[in-house]
């Protein structure tokens, strides 16, 4: 059954923002230096590892000290806030996050099972909200379980672990996207959002492009238009054109995903039949 998706703000995104952060070659100097999240360093910028693993902290200005940091671009947006500019709701429910995010990247232990649930809702919404899009209101099972934390990622919990497991989620959710099936959806009597028909005499079709974190553009099609390909145009000023093509399903939707560069091209679907869709891609 479908259910809302909650937003986790800056808590949740602050708490696996680490995760992202590349690894770099250290001098053994850095590493014997007491190099602790949150713990006090000398030099501004300075860059090393925290000892025993891969992670990335920076040295950052925080509260007039100089603290380490594995999110350092947070701060560094924050001090570039003039001191006498006001710090308003907004500001303060940033900052609360900033610093209940660093709370949780310290202390894996407690906190893996929030971020495992977190990161469940956020992946499992993407796929629910695609489906609502093209067959409505209703339930929908998925092509594979969702996947869940290996036994030894819950006996060994780390900003590592739940990296890779992270992973995993994005993964399973575009695999589920791309084989959207209204078979799998669970409430034949609810209408889809274009409210037509198989056999309708007017074909119509619906675009819809959404970009992933690696960049890739998922490009979907709902239609009245069952088991066809349709082809995409995309065009951007003198820029070459490029042709995609989309195969429907009996269920009339389409979906693939890409890598091709589209921002800012401007995509045209029709099929054989007269009905055309437009929309620009960002």
């Amino acid at each position: 059954m479908y259910k809302n998706i909650t937003r986790s703000g800056a808590i949740f995104l602050s708490a696996i923002v680490v995760i992202a952060q590349p690894s770099i070659a250290s001098s053994d100097s850095l590493l014997t230096k007491a190099i602790i999240e949150g713990g006090e360093c000398q030099v501004l910028n300075e860059a090393a590892l925290l000892p025993g693993s891969s992670m990335k902290v920076s040295c950052v200005e925080k509260d007039k000290k100089l603290i380490w940091t594995t999110n350092p671009e947070i701060y560094r947006q924050l001090n570039t806030v003039s001191q006498t500019t006001p710090c308003e709701a907004e500001c303060q429910a940033d900052r609360k996050g900033i610093a209940q995010g660093e709370v949780e990247a310290a202390d894996a232990k407690t906190y893996f099972p929030k971020w495992v649930t977190d990161a469940q809702k956020f992946f499992s919404n993407l796929v629910l909200k695609k489906v609502k899009e093209a067959f409505g209101q209703g339930e929908y099972s998925y092509i594979n379980p969702m996947p869940v934390p290996s036994q030894d990622a819950l006996n060994n919990p780390s900003t590592s672990t739940f990296g890779a497991y992270k992973l995993t989620l994005k993964n399973w959710s575009e695999a589920e996207l791309i084989g959207l099936n209204k078979n799998r959806f669970q409430n034949p009597a609810s209408q889809s959002s274009l409210g037509n028909k198989v056999n309708s005499p007017t074909s119509s079709i619906k675009l819809a492009v959404d970009k992933n974190s690696d960049g890739k553009y998922l490009i979907a099609i709902f239609s009245n238009i069952s088991e066809e390909s349709i082809t995409l145009k995309a065009s951007k000023g003198s820029s070459k054109q490029i042709s995609i093509v989309v195969n429907t399903d009996s269920y009339d939707y389409g979906s693939i995903l890409t890598s091709q560069k589209l921002s800012g091209y401007k995509l045209l679907a029709g099929g054989t039949s007269k009905s055309k869709a437009s929309t620009t891609v960002k």
